[in-house]
């Protein structure tokens, strides 16, 4: 959940930083900041509403990459017994919901929260609530398919290169016989 408050935390920078770009203060872009005291200048108007266009146009695509990075749906993952159904479960999802209350009312779910971490947590929940977990997992997971993606790309890669190796057929050194 870590990436879910490290996305928040940027997105809400770049709202203070636009709005310290609109009133005039440029200290926190340091280079910037020191350019325009080496050279005693100014920052033109245009110039600050350029740079106020582009971080509200940066943070416009960071939510269109990452729609739905809203705190209440990221509850059911961080701690379901702390977590409101209504928040992080669909009313018309009803199979979810009910899976959600009878995890929730189970106390050796509760034991196994406290002592795991979250992915080994909702990993071991999996067979008994399979419907919330399998929520919880594609929200713990963000980008699996880049990851499977990879993982095949250099799995493949050590066998080419393995294959390479041993068909590799070495040449015996040539010895030269040195001149005086």
């Amino acid at each position: 959940m870590d990436f879910v408050d490290k996305l928040s935390a940027f997105q809400a920078m770049l709202d203070l930083w636009r709005n310290k770009i609109n009133s005039g203060r440029i200290t926190m872009f340091s280079h910037l900041c020191s350019y325009v005291e080496d050279c005693e200048i100014s920052i033109s108007e245009a110039l600050q509403n350029d740079i106020a266009t582009h971080l509200q146009s940066l943070k416009d695509e960071f939510s269109r990459y990452f729609p739905e990075t809203t705190k209440s749906k990221f509850n059911l993952i961080r701690n379901p017994f702390l977590a409101k159904i209504d928040d992080c479960i669909p009313d018309n999802h009803d199979a979810a919901q009910e899976d959600f209350i009878k995890l929730v009312n189970d106390s050796g779910a509760q034991t196994l929260f406290s002592r795991v971490d979250l992915p080994s947590f909702w990993s071991s929940v999996l067979g008994s609530y399979p419907i919330v977990s399998q929520i919880a997992l594609k929200l713990l997971m963000p980008f699996p398919s880049t990851y499977l993606c990879e993982a095949a790309f250099h799995s493949i890669l050590g066998l080419t290169i393995q294959h390479l190796l041993s068909t590799l057929d070495p040449v015996p050194d040539s010895h030269y016989p040195l001149k005086n």
